[in-house]
């Protein structure tokens, strides 16, 4: 699997940017989906993050999304996100239709893009996912 690049001025102004005191999800988003070169970008958070069972849900977006992505409650281990919640590292793919995420994918007529798929950290916890 080969990495894209992201000029280290476009990943400087992403991290500040989410480092940001009072973030709104909304704006976050367009953001990251700016500073990456993504269509479309979600942000998905646990519902309860201390439970073993709690769901992800997508809090805010940017971009075509399937209504599947947008209704979905994801588990740990689940989808692609879920995977990324459950291991707690991120994922990088370069063409997701002749990767190992293939059959995991929700976009069927979009397969062939690339993806970012980032833990977020709250305190050392896993508290949801951003998707790009």
């Amino acid at each position: 699997m080969q990495a894209a690049h992201i000029p280290p001025n476009r990943l400087q102004a992403l991290r500040q940017f989410l480092e940001e005191e009072t973030p709104e999800p909304d704006r976050q988003v367009r953001q990251v989906a700016g500073l990456v070169g993504a269509a479309s970008c979600s942000l998905m958070l646990l519902g309860s993050p201390g439970e073993s069972d709690a769901c992800m849900s997508i809090q805010a977006h940017h971009g075509p999304l399937p209504d599947a992505a947008l209704q979905a409650a994801i588990r740990r281990g689940e989808g692609i996100s879920g995977q990324v919640l459950a291991r707690g590292s991120a994922v990088l793919v370069d063409d997701i239709a002749h990767s190992e995420f293939a059959a995991l994918a929700r976009r069927g007529t979009a397969l062939g893009c690339s993806l970012m798929s980032a833990p977020i950290r709250v305190e050392g916890r896993v508290a949801g996912v951003i998707n790009a």
